[in-house]
Formats: C-alpha cells, structure tokens, sequence
C-alpha cells in the first residue's frame, strides 16, 4: 500500500498564525511525500533516502526501539517515530489489533529543484501525515473519509508538535491532510498539550474541544494565477521563530498591533475568496505585504531579504501582487495575478534577474491511498 501527502504554500497570514485565534490561508503543492506500507512479522521503519533502518515494538503505549539511534539518525527519524507511536497508540486505544508492518517513507519529490538546489514544501509535515495515514489505512480505516482526515490531522499535528520541540502552527500539517485551499486556525497548543498528557489519545481527539481549530475549504478564484519564485537560499524557520519570540517578549504593544492587522487583513482576504473580489484580493496582498516589511522592520530579523523584495518588487511593476511565503528570510515569495498575459512577462524578468520559477501547482487533494 502506498500514500501520498502533498507540500504546502502560505498564502496568507505568515506569523500572525502563531497567535490563538488568528487565521490563514494555505494552499497544499503538488510535490508529494510517500509512504509504502507492507505486512511483516514485526515493526520495520527504513529510512531509504539516508541509509538506515530500525525495528520497534509497540507495548505499554509506547514504541520501543531496538537499538539506540545515533544523533543523526534521531534527528532524520523523529517525525516518523512519533507519528508512527501516536498512530499506534490511537489504534491500540480503539481495541484494534495491531499487526506488524515495513514501512518506507520517500520525500525526494517533495522538494522542487532551483539550480542544484532543493527547495521543501513542508516535507516534515507531510512526512509526518503521510505516516499516520498508512498505519491507519493499513488497519482497515478509510482516510478519505472527512471524519478520519480531522483524525489524521490531529494525530499528526500532535507527533509534529511533539517532533520538533512544540514550534509551529500545523498549518502545514492541514494543508497536507486536506489538499487544495483552505481558512486556518491553530488549535490551542497549550491546553491540548497539557490534556495530551491527562488524557487517553482517543478521547483528547475524539471528544475533546480542539477551538478555535478552523478547517475551512476556499476555491480558487476564477482565473487566479499562483506563481511561487525561488529567492536563491533556504532560512531556518526554527531559528526564526525562536527570534521572533524574543521580539514579541521584549516589544510585545508592537508585537500584537502588527499581529492582529495581519490577522484582520487574512480575514478578509477569506472574504474575497468566497466572493471571489478580483480587485480585494490582489488590494489585499498587497496590504500583506506591507503588515509583513513592517514586522520585518520592527523585529530586526530581516524578514523580507533585498531578494525576496527585488522578487517581490519586480512582479508589482508587471501587474502582480506579491509578498513573501512562510516565515521569510529566504525560500520564496508569491505572485498572484488574474491577467494571464502577465505570466510571460514574469518569466523573462525573473530570468533576466537569475530567480527562477518553480514549477509547482495547488494539489487538488490532500493524503490519500494511490
């Protein structure tokens, strides 16, 4: 059995997503993480693109290894490993019985190729949804019943979590369980967190209440055109994050002014989605944009780099609108239009400045059997 679980692209509401209550959009990309899945007589997880394999036994709730990782390894596996664990616990829990199974997990066509260089989706997100998912369809449970994919994104937002020192919003995590568009909020980290460790694992994702958790599907507008450009080098999102938490501590009145503009402005950028308001939209990237030099600004973290501005720059005077993606400090910017005459002149600029465009689309689905 092999499942697929597509990357992720923020549209909007970078940063502001942290914050309790707050929204985004995210698109999920057509560059996919795989997971293979077969019987065998025990737990085998392979780690094929770094060379290395470990058997496990599940017993006590727990997923024990049978020998002890080197810290590289640790590293490589940790998103696998807790989501595997809280797979197996979430079935264990349910009075499922448990077989045992090889897993293999695939990333390379996640990353799209700028030059010689990889450029991720949100491999580790979708890494970790691609994994639960095979477990659980592997035990007999529909994954593309909507049902379980909250299940699935609960799981893997809790493994994630768990995996990377509690950073981060799961956007990505949503955006690669349900594919296509969607309006997001983050749970309440905090208090699922602290139930997580209360609670059984079936009852805090079952009938525990996740809000503000939003899961909202959006089309596409008519006619809109998503372009996602390479600022030539990647930023450690962790790193930034960290920084940033300092930032908010220290000048927290500023921290929260910008926050909550950017929150107001993804709002209603979900709006015009709906309505499908051309003109709002592209107004409201652009005002995106400008809550996000100002953060960078005030932070001190040089969010949008002369790259992703001079990206960001030149598709404006071509008739885009355009902003960074994700947390900044390099990776990419997008550039949204409704003209489709405008495309063409993007590439030539974008050439003639050595960025290139990568060759990504939304993915209309999110993690599925294949």
């Amino acid at each position: 059995m092999r499942v697929a679980a597509p990357g992720k692209q923020l549209i909007s509401g970078e940063w502001s997503v942290l914050e309790y209550g707050n929204p985004a959009i995210v698109a999920s990309i057509n560059r996919y993480v795989y997971c293979d899945i077969e019987e065998n007589n025990c737990i085998e997880l392979n780690f094929p693109d770094f060379n290395f394999s470990v058997k496990a036994e599940f017993k006590n709730g727990d997923l024990v290894l049978e020998r002890e990782l080197n810290e590289e390894e640790k590293k490589i596996s940790s998103f696998v490993l807790n989501a595997a664990k809280l797979a197996l616990k979430y079935l264990d829990e349910c009075g499922i019985e448990l077989k045992g199974f090889k897993i293999k997990t695939d990333s390379k066509e996640a990353y799209a190729k700028a030059g010689e260089k990889k450029i991720g989706f949100g491999s580790s997100a979708a890494v970790t949804v691609a994994t639960c998912a095979a477990i659980l369809a592997f035990h007999g449970i529909n994954i593309e019943d909507y049902k379980n994919k909250v299940l699935i994104y609960k799981l893997s937002a809790l493994a994630h979590y768990l995996a990377q020192g509690k950073i981060g919003s799961a956007f990505d995590i949503a955006a690669s369980t349900f594919g296509n568009i969607l309006a997001y909020k983050r749970f309440n980290a905090d208090k699922i967190l602290q139930e997580f460790q209360n609670t059984n694992l079936k009852s805090l994702v079952e009938e525990k209440n996740w809000e503000p958790l939003m899961l909202e599907p959006l089309n596409l507008p008519e006619g809109m055109i998503v372009k996602v450009i390479y600022s030539g080098y990647s930023a450690s999102t962790k790193e930034l994050v960290l920084k940033m938490r300092e930032f908010k501590k220290e000048n927290s009145e500023q921290y929260y002014q910008v926050m909550n503009s950017i929150a107001e402005v993804t709002n209603a950028l979900i709006e015009a989605f709906k309505k499908e308001d051309k003109s709002k939209i592209m107004e409201l990237i652009k005002k995106n944009r400008e809550l996000l030099k100002q953060l960078s600004d005030a932070s001190g973290l040089n969010l949008e780099t002369k790259e992703l501005k001079e990206i960001c720059d030149t598709a404006e005077q071509l008739g885009f609108a355009a902003k960074f993606s994700g947390a900044g400090g390099g990776d990419c910017a997008i550039a949204i239009t409704f003209n489709s005459e405008n495309e063409k002149l993007l590439e030539e600029k974008m050439k003639e400045k050595n960025y290139e465009i990568l060759n990504v689309k939304i993915s209309p689905h999110g993690v599925k059997v294949i």
